[in-house]
């Protein structure tokens, strides 16, 4: 059975008008990367990458052309995260996708953003050549091969025209990664002994974890809470003479 396989998603926003540009590809076909073979995929302007048809589209345009897809018996349109995408779910991830859709500008702010590639694929007939190759790295560059590409399709002779755009990178990655946050350590605090010279830092599903450093051990703010965890290590089987401590650092 083919099916398509979505990997990613980011829509591109220019003007008033949106590019949703998917990363997918057929389940049934492989490609070469870094010398290793997987399943091929490569960027796709969804649902609108046909023949002679621009890539771009407004939001309204875009959640109209998705509604002609949906309310059939087929409910699969395609893979994601290992599961079919319904009806439901194709309308959630270009209502998802456009809400969530950015210019190149803010692609290139907030991530290690490499530019996009952009092409003609022209058949005539069985024969295929490829025109006007560009390279894109800001809203102004995408303006003017947008433009080339209306210019093109207006003047196609019994050809059929493909406009390609494809990110130049698979991934986006944030150029500002999330701060984790430290829990503050208490000075004054109840801990649990082990052996009457270690203290208890974690519990795993097989053993205690322990130290003899007092500031580094498992912290309770009340003698109650750390007679609770006493109880609950008791119940697993676990009695290194254990017992409860008041420290202070």
């Amino acid at each position: 059975m083919s099916y398509e396989i979505v990997y990613n998603r980011q829509f591109l926003r220019i003007d008033d008008k949106i590019i949703p540009l998917v990363l997918y590809g057929s389940n049934n076909c492989t490609q070469y990367r870094n010398g290793r073979e997987r399943r091929e995929r490569d960027w796709y302007s969804m649902y609108f990458n046909g023949g002679n048809q621009m890539i771009t589209a407004t939001e309204d345009e875009i959640l109209n052309t998705i509604q002609e897809y949906t309310g059939g018996e087929y409910q699969e349109h395609f893979m994601r995260n290992s599961k079919c995408v319904d009806d439901k779910g194709l309308i959630r991830f270009f209502n998802d996708g456009i809400k969530k859709a950015k210019t190149i500008e803010e692609l290139k702010e907030e991530y290690f953003f490499t530019g996009l590639n952009g092409y003609f694929s022209i058949w005539k007939g069985m024969e295929n050549t490829i025109e006007n190759r560009v390279s894109i790295y800001s809203s102004e560059d995408l303006r003017k091969f947008l433009i080339n590409c209306q210019e093109r399709i207006n003047k196609a002779d019994q050809e059929i025209v493909y406009i390609c755009l494809h990110y130049m990178n698979e991934e986006f990655k944030p150029r500002v990664t999330k701060q984790k946050t430290t829990k503050e350590r208490l000075t004054d605090f109840f801990a649990i002994k082990v052996f009457d010279k270690y203290y208890l830092t974690q519990l795993t599903a097989k053993r205690i974890k322990y130290t003899t450093l007092c500031h580094l051990t498992k912290q309770f703010k009340t003698e109650k809470e750390a007679n609770r965890y006493l109880e609950k290590l008791v119940e697993k089987g676990f009695n290194s003479q254990l017992s409860v401590e008041h420290v202070i650092v």
